[in-house]
């Protein structure tokens, strides 16, 4: 049995609102557990093999779906495209009081060519996804205000530092 992932699909389907899907291409029909990554996004919606929802048991960070697999099987997993504010564990010192930014699975950088990088994000601060076709050839970005009114603009963690300076995951949040 072949699990065949289109990253391109997956890519563009989870950053801009399609969906990613998995092709099983199999001989013969076959009873398999499959283990397919489940990411740990707030709100996950729906799993779905061949168009019918399904609600698989999660463990360690995946998805398992145990039964009859045939050639042509499809999986579709449908993340939600929300802007998420991560906290990091506390007992990891240097990241206490600290905020890091997410949309949908994709982590976001604050770059220096952009802002400061000691600025406070408030927790109350509304954030807003932006697609900005004249950057990076076209990436999301986060925009938002600092607690002292400057404004914020945090990029897809896969783009950083293409434009010089610094940037950080990890922003303050009080």
């Amino acid at each position: 049995m072949r699990l065949v992932l289109d990253t391109n699909v997956v890519a563009s389907a989870m950053l801009w609102g399609g969906v990613p899907h998995r092709l099983l291409q199999a001989r013969h029909e076959r009873r398999i557990e499959l283990y397919t990554s489940a990411p740990q996004v707030e709100g996950l919606n729906i799993l779905q093999i061949n168009g019918s929802s399904i609600r698989a048991k999660v463990e360690k960070g995946y998805a398992v779906i145990e039964r009859k697999w045939k050639p042509g099987d499809r999986i579709d997993l449908w993340l939600p495209l929300v802007i998420q504010r991560v906290k990091s564990d506390p007992r990891i010192e240097s990241n206490r009081d600290r905020v890091a930014l997410r949309y949908g699975p994709v982590v976001y950088n604050l770059e220096s060519v952009d802002q400061s990088l000691d600025a406070v994000l408030s927790p109350e601060t509304p954030l807003l996804a932006e697609w900005r076709p004249d950057l990076l050839g076209g990436v999301m970005v986060i925009r938002g205000e600092f607690s002292n009114g400057e404004p914020m603009t945090a990029i897809p963690n896969y783009a950083r530092l293409n434009r010089g300076g610094r940037s950080v995951v990890w922003m303050r949040d009080n």
